[in-house]
């Protein structure tokens, strides 16, 4: 296939493929964005199933490696992502893979990988902040630069700069690139570049117009203009205005300003997010457990009026039995997205919503068997496909030494 050839598959499939910061080949793009045979996709398919019988047979002392050329292989083949090479699912194991591992806490490879799921997910605010709590790369500029970035995206220019502080005092990498990274932050807030999240109160607010005001008049006929503020008004008193109140200035001491007593805005490592937040520990308060109702509302005293002991009424009060009433659980929630067959919502595909509801285990199940064996990667091998790869790998050995 000659240059023009390319240049214009690549016309045609440009809009199709994520960019990357790093760059792609353009002659591996060429490759997979036309249409494969298959024998292409015989290839695709063995080299694929090559990576995950990797994942399940390696016995070296860096396993994130196989992981780490496995994912950046998916992220090449395909570029857009789709259903074929399963990108995401595959990121969301990874992570999970290697999250309690004390090894790669602050390994580069690792943290970029969490740096690009933040990116894939719709707060990746939460997912720093899930990160710095369980000082997952709390060693590495590239955290907290990716971490900045974002918090400078959505206008908090004051924890921005709070973070790069703390990036600063415990990177343990040469800080010459943080320190760039703060300067050009700088320059851009002094530029007025960077447009802040927060409301700023004029000190003078302009002046409104006072209702059933007194009015001056001009000339002869004393007609009052349009402009009914300032000096056209009578007077200040009367009327329905707005008054401003007088500011309390008596008697108040003098106020010494000391920076440490303002709060901190960078978040306090405690330890206790172990696990990403669910939904329903988000909304806990609105979710309330189902329970008996034991106790007496209050009657307010003489809202009702008592009838005299002599008096007594000409029927007979209804008494129930004294049962607890219990409060009706919550229904099923009803699906009102319609065309959620056809094009998904964006929640639905939102990764951190998956990795949610895949780190929250059956408590009361446990598996007999070596399940991340079986389930690791995106694919699902049999226990006769485990015991082929390990024979043949034993057998591989046993050639080399021979």
């Amino acid at each position: 296939m000659d240059d023009e050839d390319k240049e214009f598959e690549w016309e045609l499939c440009k809009e199709n493929v994520l960019p990357l910061r790093s760059g792609r080949n353009c002659s591996t793009l060429n490759a997979v964005l036309q249409p494969t045979t298959e024998c292409q996709q015989s290839l695709l398919k063995s080299e694929k199933h090559d990576f995950e019988l990797e994942l399940r047979t390696y016995s070296g002392d860096d396993p994130l490696d196989v992981w780490d050329r496995y994912t950046k292989w998916i992220e090449r083949t395909f570029p857009s992502r789709g259903a074929g090479g399963k990108f995401i699912e595959l990121l969301q194991n990874f992570l999970r893979e290697f999250k309690d591992d004390a090894r790669y806490t602050n390994d580069a490879r690792y943290i970029n990988w969490w740096i690009k799921f933040a990116n894939n997910c719709d707060d990746p605010l939460e997912i720093y902040s899930y990160m710095f709590d369980n000082a997952l790369g709390c060693d590495l500029s590239c955290f907290y630069e990716a971490w900045t970035a974002t918090l400078e995206q959505v206008g908090n220019i004051q924890k921005a700069d709070a973070i790069y502080k703390e990036g600063y005092k415990r990177i343990k990498e040469p800080p010459a690139k943080l320190e760039v990274k703060y300067q050009e932050f700088q320059a851009r807030v002094a530029n007025g570049t960077v447009q802040q999240n927060t409301d700023i109160e004029d000190d003078n607010p302009p002046e409104e117009r006072t209702a059933l005001g007194q009015l001056k008049g001009h000339g002869k006929r004393q007609k009052v203009g349009t402009n009914r503020v300032g000096d056209a008004k009578q007077s200040s008193r009367g009327g329905l205005g707005i008054r401003p109140q007088p500011l309390q200035t008596q008697n108040q001491g003098f106020q010494i300003y000391n920076e440490n007593a303002e709060p901190s805005l960078v978040p306090v490592q405690t330890g206790e997010w172990q696990t990403l937040p669910t939904r329903k520990q988000v909304n806990r308060e609105n979710e309330l457990q189902p329970g008996p109702w034991k106790t007496k509302l209050p009657q307010r005293p003489g809202s009702v009026s008592s009838i005299s002991g002599g008096q007594q009424p000409s029927f007979k009060v209804h008494v129930e039995a004294d049962d607890t009433l219990v409060t009706p659980r919550k229904g099923p929630v009803v699906d009102n997205n319609v065309l959620s067959a056809r094009k998904p919502s964006k929640s639905s595909a939102d990764p951190l919503n998956a990795i949610r509801t895949n780190t929250q285990g059956a408590i009361d199940q446990v598996p007999a068997y070596c399940k991340s064996k079986i389930y690791t990667g995106t694919e699902e091998f049999c226990f006769e496909e485990l015991r082929a790869a390990r024979y043949m790998k034993e057998k591989k050995e046993k050639m080399k030494l021979e």
